[in-house]
């Protein structure tokens, strides 16, 4: 029940949304409902000011000097790490109908913003349906999909199985 104070009180905290969405969907410890999930998951997405509702790191706005001020700024700007794993966890709703209706495109959408915030999970899931032609209106692209293995793998990711993503064939050229 935490994480409902934490997803509601003072208009709720990205953190708070993200485990509350994550604990209805899943079902740990409350009626599973995978619809109320889903919503809670989608708000913890949602850009929202800095100083508003418990964004971890002290609260309140910073300006370019690192002094409290600034004006306009929103978490998105400073990739909460909650709005990432929230877009992820999105995205998996969407590959697979948890809360909504399954729409594979959707949640390509999904793994591609949050793989270009440096998510290695999304980065590796967005390689997948580019190597298999999910959420890519039945289109495979080895190309984009070893782009993205290769990202995942820069961070740390294991290899294992995907020595072919180095092959020049599949390394885009400009």
């Amino acid at each position: 029940m935490y994480f409902r104070e934490a997803a509601t009180i003072d208009g709720g905290c990205p953190g708070g949304m993200l485990f509350w969405g994550l604990t209805l969907r899943s079902g740990w410890g409350v009626v599973k409902d995978e619809r109320k999930g889903f919503e809670w998951l989608r708000r913890a997405c949602e850009p929202r000011p800095l100083g508003t509702g418990g964004e971890g790191g002290g609260g309140g706005r910073r300006g370019s000097d690192g002094g409290m001020g600034g004006g306009g700024e929103t978490e998105s700007a400073a990739l909460a790490p909650e709005m990432v794993v929230a877009i992820l966890e999105v995205a998996q709703c969407f590959l697979h109908g948890w809360g909504c209706a399954k729409d594979p495109e959707k949640a390509v959408n999904y793994l591609l913003v949050a793989a270009k915030m440096g998510d290695v999970d999304a980065q590796l899931q967005l390689a997948s349906c580019y190597l298999h032609g999910l959420g890519t209106k039945g289109k495979k692209d080895k190309v984009q999909s070893a782009f993205w293995f290769r990202a995942a793998i820069a961070q740390g990711a294991s290899d294992s199985g995907l020595s072919w993503v180095h092959k020049k064939k599949y390394v885009k050229e400009g």
